[in-house]
């Protein structure tokens, strides 16, 4: 399959019902709230605990949110990282890129792709330094 997706609470369940668990792939929630049920995902209390659960695997991707970005980085070795050009609201930030990260591709490489709709957006992945 796949490789294994680690997601918080908030973002399984911002994923839309059909779409839970994403299909082909481990799904890892987690949750500080004791016999929460994710069905089809497994549940963890903790980002180490998590990372426990992949460690035969040869990669595992954060899904977010915020929190668990902030949880992770310590131990990635990769970013991969969707900038859009847009002014949103919301409380949810994903953490700073400090200097111990190294922009290693963006795409396109100058300015951004725009969709169908409209968004401006653009790849971008960094590697540490």
């Amino acid at each position: 399959g796949e490789h294994p997706v680690i997601m918080g609470r908030a973002t399984w369940e911002s994923l839309p019902e059909r779409f839970r668990p994403l299909p082909g792939r481990r799904n890892i929630v987690l949750t500080r709230q004791p016999g929460y049920v994710a069905a089809g995902a497994e549940t963890v209390a903790d980002i180490r605990a998590a990372l426990a659960l992949v460690s035969d695997e040869p990669e595992a991707w954060i899904m977010g949110g915020g929190e668990i970005y902030r949880q992770a980085m310590q131990y990635a070795n990769l970013l991969a990282v969707t900038d859009i050009d847009a002014d949103v609201t919301g409380g949810v930030t994903a953490p700073a890129i400090d200097n111990s990260w190294e922009r290693a591709r963006i795409d396109p490489s100058d300015g951004f792709h725009v969709a169908k709709n409209g968004l401006r957006y653009r790849f971008s992945s960094f590697i540490r330094t």
